[in-house]
């Protein structure tokens, strides 16, 4: 049977399926049957390379299971990496943290002064500073 997918002509044969008749009978619709089932089912089953917890294996048209051996790349060293801030703060002491907290938002309030002024608004300006007089 011709067919066509997006403009693409390909030839479609079914597989064939040897089917086996039993001895139950149906009726439907007032026609009387009898049901049949198939023999075997061919099932092809798909090739993958594939990898779990680090080891390579691939599975193949059989269903079996190949582990494979490649050779192994070079190890290269770690490189540093800084911690976010909040995972710096987990190891430090708690009152080593709390400082740390206090000056965060010191420097936070200046900023926001600095902010207030560029923009003149006064009022602003005195409830900041309010607040970091507070933190002293």
């Amino acid at each position: 049977m011709k067919l066509s997918y997006r403009g693409v002509q390909y030839q479609y044969q079914p597989a064939s399926v040897d089917m086996l008749t039993t001895e139950i009978s149906a009726k439907f619709r007032g026609h009387r049957y009898n049901l049949s089932y198939p023999r075997h089912i061919p099932t092809p089953q798909p090739v993958a390379a594939l990898k779990y917890r680090g080891v390579a294996y691939q599975t193949t048209e059989t269903g079996e299971i190949q582990m494979v051996t490649a050779a192994r790349p070079a190890v290269t060293p770690a490189k540093a990496v800084p911690l976010p801030l909040a995972t710096q703060v987990r190891r430090l002491l708690p009152e080593e943290a709390a400082r740390v907290h206090q000056e965060t938002i010191r420097q936070r309030l200046q900023h926001r002064i600095e902010v207030a002024r560029s923009r003149g608004d006064e009022q602003l300006l005195h409830q900041l500073e309010d607040e970091l007089h507070r933190f002293a």
